[in-house]
């Protein structure tokens, strides 16, 4: 399954950057945040979800954020 997804051409090299240098292109991170904080509006303004739920998918949606957008954009060069 590994190599399967290695090779293909649209996220093979995304990675094949993560497990070698720990990398996350700028394209990717503003995919991912863009995508994450649509999908997760759904969830926390439309439907009618107690505080604490609508808190914890926040925080959640939070820590990802804080994670994707902490990583490194580049290769490093060492």
């Amino acid at each position: 399954m590994h190599q399967w997804l290695i090779t293909r051409p649209m996220i093979g090299p995304m990675i094949v950057q993560w497990n070698e240098f720990g990398v996350i292109k700028l394209r990717a991170k503003i995919t991912a945040s863009s995508l994450m904080l649509i999908c997760m509006s759904f969830p926390l303004f439309i439907i009618h979800l107690t505080i604490w739920i609508r808190m914890t998918i926040a925080v959640i949606a939070f820590c990802v954020l804080v994670f994707i957008w902490t990583r490194p954009s580049s290769e490093s060069k060492n």
